[in-house]
């Protein structure tokens, strides 16, 4: 069966605090720290942490700078 959603992105107040979080979480759930890729999105600026799974790509992203500071 094909997955029907393609890849689930959420944004963290802190990428540095949150990544041990969901590098213990997201095994549990199936993903392999194995497939885990960082990277810099320089044209929406901000940076991504990507869990990959056969089934879906999870990934946590740092604030836009032009959203920093606002209420989430």
């Amino acid at each position: 069966m094909e997955p029907i959603i393609d890849h689930i992105t959420i944004t963290v107040k802190d990428l540095k605090a949150a990544e041990p979080f969901y590098d213990k979480f997201l095994p549990v759930l199936g993903f392999s720290l194995d497939h885990k890729f960082k990277g810099t999105v320089p044209e929406h600026e901000f940076e991504v942490i990507e869990y990959c799974h056969p089934l879906l790509i999870f990934a946590i992203n740092s604030p836009r700078k032009a959203f920093k500071g606002g209420i989430y």
